[in-house]
């Protein structure tokens, strides 16, 4: 069946390849696609993925012993992960929090007892976005709402109009242009800055006028 959307990844950084098919097979019945890595440098790049909702880092070395801080790169700020661990470890638990996890997961036997812990994750993990997302968007608006304003204040003076009419002429510009009035705007400001740029004399350029 062909799909219309693109599934979510889980991205598992993990030795333990027992323990993860497990959790690999109750992530792709809810719905997830599922890729497991051994190591964390091969993993982070997958999990740069756009389409990634959660990297799961199991701490766990093949030698039964947590791996620590100092033996673990930093995952980007941009990546939402959790830190999955056989037992509770005061270091990594301090490191879990100071690197921005998510949260630290001490794992049971049983990797069905994990699984509402990683959707809870994923859950947090995609509002966090959403959230970033709309701060993102508020802080464009407000830049092309101050580019704008900034481009009715050049056209008051240079031209001597008011406030409607200086929208209205800044408008008839975006469309003669086929831009976005806030696009015109930058585009005007972006000339007037030049055109200042280009006429300002320096006064360590300026000549000195020869005394009489």
């Amino acid at each position: 069946m062909k799909l219309t959307k693109e599934r979510r990844r889980v991205v598992i950084v993990s030795a333990d390849s027992e323990y993860c098919s497990t959790l690999i097979r109750l992530l792709e019945q809810s719905g997830y696609a599922t890729e497991r890595m051994a190591d964390l440098h091969q993993g982070l790049p997958l999990a740069a993925s756009s389409c990634t909702a959660l990297l799961i880092l199991d701490v766990d070395t093949p030698g039964g012993r947590a791996a620590q801080p100092d033996e673990t790169p930093r995952v980007p700020a941009d990546i939402p992960f959790i830190v999955l661990a056989t037992r509770h470890d005061e270091t990594l638990a301090r490191y879990a929090q100071e690197s921005g996890a998510i949260s630290y997961v001490v794992r049971s036997a049983d990797a069905a007892q994990c699984l509402p812990a990683v959707r809870l994750a994923i859950s947090h993990a995609e509002t966090l976005q959403q959230l970033r997302d709309h701060a993102r968007h508020l802080s464009i608006a407000l830049q092309q709402g101050r580019a704008v304003s900034m481009a009715i204040g050049v056209l008051m003076e240079r031209l001597r109009l008011n406030q409607d009419k200086a929208f209205e002429t800044l408008r008839n510009a975006a469309r003669t242009r086929r831009r976005r009035v806030d696009e015109a705007a930058i585009e005007l400001l972006g000339s007037v800055e030049s055109i200042n740029s280009a006429t300002a004399v320096r006064p360590d350029t300026a000549r000195e006028v020869p005394q009489s």
